[in-house]
């Protein structure tokens, strides 16, 4: 049984030099090209799980990404009635858009708001003007500032998009601290992070800083956050209490969830021994990957390193020697019979992760 979708939009008005999801230029005809599309790959997709003998329930959490989603503006209307028919939308509990500024006018927000949307992902990155255009991205700072003004206005539930690792030259001192207390005037209920994460090819990475300076960027963004009653709950997000993502938690528990649009993966898991992964080639084609028990055991061993949550020692078979190191070395806690890594340990989370396998 799955209760969850995740949507790719794939259009973005420019395609930023360190961007690697899947995504084209948008144009004026990507939104109807995507609804007939979306359209299409709806039956096949009902026609895929009902061969895989997949249950879907009403659905709990739906996440709608990209490329930016947020272009779709006069055409959401006919989207949602597409998905109406499909999913039954009666209980739904979140509904997460992002949205990039500059992307649309606060009549779009408050339509989005309208058709359903009570969750928005906001593409800040930086509120530094300095720093914003070595990100590439096609928006300004005052465009973000608008945005969130729009969005706070709102009354919704929104949560910011902030990167650390920024290419830029160094006599640009970022302000970590001053660019959230800027953003934090917005009243954002959760804070998403990200370290840039660049190919080989990437043409400005003689800006890049080094992995130091970096890890120093995460504490001054945790220490901060905390200090603001945001929960550090998992590697890369906080969250004002009863504010952490739904949808994001399938991932990290390691529930089914499904998924719609051109690279979009999803995961069905089966008592019987028949999980699988599924994802969408760029030509709306079905990619099934069968998976292992073993392969699963492994994927939620890494996911949920990454959280509050810790993992089960009895689910488990690690090496006690290694987590009482971890522990009177303070990197980790035990909780109820859970090991559990903390917040500061979470910078070098792979190569702890490396010691306890």
């Amino acid at each position: 049984m799955v209760d969850s979708l995740y949507i790719h939009y794939p259009f973005c008005k420019h395609l930023c030099h360190y961007c690697d999801f899947y995504k084209h230029i948008s144009n004026e005809r990507s939104a109807n090209k995507f609804l007939s599309e979306f359209e299409s790959s709806l039956k096949e997709h009902q026609r895929f799980l009902n061969e895989s003998a997949v249950r879907v329930k009403p659905l709990k959490t739906l996440y709608l990404g990209g490329g930016t989603p947020s272009l779709l503006k006069e055409a959401f209307e006919d989207f949602i009635k597409l998905l109406k028919d499909s999913f039954d939308l009666s209980e739904l509990n979140e509904f997460t858009m992002e949205i990039d500024p500059g992307t649309c006018q606060l009549k779009d927000l408050k339509n989005y708001q309208k058709a359903g949307v009570n969750r928005m992902s906001l593409g800040v990155q930086s509120f530094d003007p300095l720093i914003q255009p070595y990100l590439d991205r096609s928006h300004t700072v005052p465009q973000i500032k608008e945005l969130l003004e729009q969005v706070s206005n709102l009354n919704i539930n929104f949560s910011v998009d902030f990167m650390l690792g920024l290419a830029h030259p160094s006599y640009l001192k970022r302000d970590i601290e001053k660019e959230l207390e800027e953003i934090l005037e917005f009243n954002p209920k959760h804070v998403s992070l990200y370290i840039l994460s660049v190919s080989e090819s990437y043409p400005l990475a003689h800006y890049l800083p080094d992995e130091e300076i970096i890890a120093e960027e995460y504490k001054k963004v945790h220490d901060y956050l905390s200090k603001r009653k945001f929960h550090h709950y998992e590697v890369s997000n906080y969250a004002k209490e009863n504010f952490e993502s739904l949808h994001n938690w399938k991932y990290w528990n390691q529930e089914s969830y499904m998924a719609l649009g051109p690279s979009a993966t999803g995961l069905i898991l089966s008592a019987d021994n028949q999980s699988f992964r599924y994802r969408w080639s760029p030509q709306y084609k079905i990619l099934k990957e069968d998976l292992t028990e073993d392969e699963l055991k492994l994927e939620k061993f890494y996911t949920l390193l990454r959280t509050k949550e810790g993992i089960a020692l009895d689910e488990f078979n690690l090496d006690n020697a290694v987590i009482s190191d971890f522990c009177k070395n303070n990197y980790g806690e035990m909780v109820s019979n859970r090991f559990r890594f903390k917040p500061h340990s979470w910078v070098i989370l792979d190569s702890l992760v490396d010691k306890l396998l």
